[in-house]
């Protein structure tokens, strides 16, 4: 796998992962519009329908651009970074509770599978790729198997009633054995198939109400749509909310097909006859092609008899899960945006932006009001020529004036402000400003329940004395000799918590160590 490949499969996994929650928040939204649309409004609820598949598409392709952009430009990022830009990271960063415990480590086990996860994906998308092909490949053949002319009766209706509805393209009418209900099949050059006989007792009214269904299929440009909605179902196959409003597009498309039939011919019942009359006959349509009686015939033929259908949500219960569905989008979003910026603002407080590229420290320049010469010197002479990200130069500026005592020192990052991207190694001037503050010393090292050692056995041992320079590499180096000393004595479970009291008025600091010592032999 290239060090390109990797983070891009990450960023696709993450992106599958992330759309688990957005497309439920968009098919939440969509069933709540839905809800206070009246049921009549079919074009209405049909556009909104298309636009909740379109969100469909687009934020998982948003959010796989934004994963891949942050990844590539920050190659030398560990692949599991992409799991900080995270909808449960943006969570407990944007309301700062405290759920690293559990939430981390949950990341991380998903990042660790993302490659199983998208390896599934793609399986299934091969299948569905597969399932939809040979849909297609059906559907031309069946309009290729489809030679006979329909009778002169039928043809001059469907000529009258292309005329009306200001049809300007050639659609082909054709007789076929191998349908048993209309349907349209193509775009570039659609044809309406009738199976034999399928009109013989339906009334010259009922025959145009049907083709006027047919032809509001190719007016509308409903094979495109539909295309996209396989294609959608395709990729998206693995969330449950996709084939849901998948078939709430399907199902008012039919409404609106439903409403022009019923404009044409004018007798909603005779044209409720007629579709429940083509159910008898009705077969299994392939992909790519529509049908007069397709979606749910029963709900239908209910809608144009006036019969009120339940709803999927009342109106009450719509509004308020509308509310509380843009109230979580919103703080998906603040959130999320939140947790990104918040690098960036840590970075800025301490002078750091596009810091995780090493560089190459060219020259350091150090301005200070308070740092002596001596130590600044010292300083340059220490990290000028060295390779290290920004960040963390920045870190051992700090811990090198520490251990020179100044333990409230801070350093700020003048220059380089930035980093262009794809430049890893390069070589740069690097420009600090250092407020070091007083020096403090150690006034002495306070040692509260040791039993095993006395006081000047443990004090001996760190490599700092009263009156040296504060140094907070000597006292690891200190509590690291503490330890092996009890250790090699049996007292595996040895603990040591170090804190420091300060003397502002002296500059001088308490070495405080609480030792647990455990028994000895014990783990």
């Amino acid at each position: 796998m290239t060090a390109i490949g990797l983070p891009l499969i990450h960023s696709l996994g993450w992106t599958l992962l992330h759309f688990c929650w957005q497309g439920a928040i968009v098919a939440i939204l969509l069933a709540c519009a839905l809800g206070l649309l009246p049921s009549r409004a079919s074009q209405l609820r049909y556009t909104v329908a298309c636009a909740a598949a379109a969100w469909m598409v687009m934020l998982p392709a948003i959010t796989f651009c934004m994963l891949a952009a942050n990844t590539l430009s920050n190659p030398h990022q560990a692949a599991g970074a992409v799991a900080d830009a995270g909808f449960s990271y943006a969570f407990y960063n944007s309301f700062g509770q405290p759920l690293e415990r559990w939430i981390i480590p949950f990341e991380k086990a998903l990042n660790q599978s993302l490659p199983i996860v998208t390896s599934c994906w793609f399986a299934g998308v091969l299948v569905l790729l597969c399932r939809l092909t040979l849909g297609l490949t059906a559907t031309r053949k069946m309009k290729s198997l489809a030679q006979e002319s329909v009778s002169a009766e039928i043809g001059q209706v469907f000529e009258t009633l292309c005329r009306r509805l200001g049809m300007e393209r050639v659609i082909e009418l054709l007789d076929s054995t191998h349908v048993q209900a209309p349907a349209v099949i193509g775009y570039l050059k659609p044809a309406i198939l009738l199976p034999l006989g399928c009109m013989t007792g339906l009334s010259t009214l009922q025959i145009e109400a049907i083709l006027a269904h047919e032809l509001a299929h190719i007016r509308r440009h409903d094979y495109l749509i539909n295309l996209f909605q396989s294609l959608m179902e395709t990729v998206l196959f693995y969330h449950p909310a996709v084939w849901w409003v998948s078939n709430q597009i399907r199902r008012e498309r039919e409404h609106c097909c439903d409403d022009l039939a019923v404009a044409v011919c004018g007798d909603r019942l005779a044209y409720a006859k007629a579709l429940s009359f083509l159910e008898e006959r009705r077969s299994v349509i392939p992909t790519g092609a529509f049908g007069a009686t397709g979606g749910v015939l029963k709900m239908r033929i209910a809608r144009l008899l006036g019969w009120n259908q339940s709803p999927i949500l009342s109106r009450t219960a719509a509004t308020m899960l509308l509310v509380l569905a843009a109230t979580t989008a919103g703080f998906a979003v603040w959130g999320s945006a939140r947790a990104q910026s918040m690098p960036s603002q840590t970075n800025s407080q301490n002078g750091i932006s596009s810091a995780n590229a090493p560089v190459q420290v060219r020259s350091l320049k150090i301005s200070s009001d308070d740092l002596p010469e001596s130590d600044r010197v010292e300083v340059i002479q220490a990290f000028q020529g060295s390779t290290y990200p920004l960040d963390e130069l920045m870190e051992r500026i700090r811990q090198n004036l520490r251990d020179r005592g100044y333990v409230k020192v801070f350093v700020d990052l003048l220059q380089p402000a930035t980093l262009p991207a794809g430049q890893p190694s390069r070589s740069v001037d690097v420009s600090v400003r250092v407020s070091a503050g007083a020096k403090y010393t150690l006034d002495h090292i306070q040692v509260q329940g040791n039993h095993a050692l006395s006081l000047q056995e443990i004090t001996q041992l760190f490599p700092l004395h009263p009156g040296d320079l504060f140094n907070a590499t000597a006292i690891s180096k200190g509590l690291d000799r503490v330890r092996k000393l009890y250790e090699s004595k049996g007292y595996t479970s040895f603990g040591a918590i170090p804190r420091v009291e300060m003397d502002d008025a002296h500059h001088t600091i308490t070495l405080i160590l609480n030792i647990q010592e455990g028994k000895a032999g014990t783990s």
